[in-house]
């Protein structure tokens, strides 16, 4: 069976994971990963987010948060997390040259 070149990344990206988390666990780091998603347009019913990578990054993640700016406004999704409450919703704006604040 062949394996196309979507395939093969996932599957190496997913062998690899194993071995950084357990270097990680060991060295007490933490990992931070950033990814870009797209929209998979061949879905029947509207299109639904995927990010390269297959998933071997959500597996392993602790949490994973999504997030999207609009100007000096940037709006945040936890879409996972293991240590606290998922799904939160949220707008932080930026205070140029200082620091974010939550948005009234």
């Amino acid at each position: 069976m062949a394996i196309g070149p979507a395939g093969l990344q996932s599957r190496v990206l997913g062998s690899e994971l194993r071995k950084l988390a357990a270097a990680a666990r060991r060295s007490e780091a933490a990992v931070l990963i950033l990814n870009q998603t797209r929209i998979q347009r061949h879905r029947a019913a509207g299109g639904v987010e995927t990010s390269a990578g297959g998933p071997g990054l959500k597996l392993y993640a602790a949490a994973r948060i999504a997030l999207a700016a609009a100007g000096r406004t940037v709006r945040f999704r936890i879409a996972k997390n293991s240590l606290g409450a998922a799904f939160a919703t949220g707008d932080l704006q930026w205070i140029e040259g200082r620091h974010f604040t939550e948005r009234p």
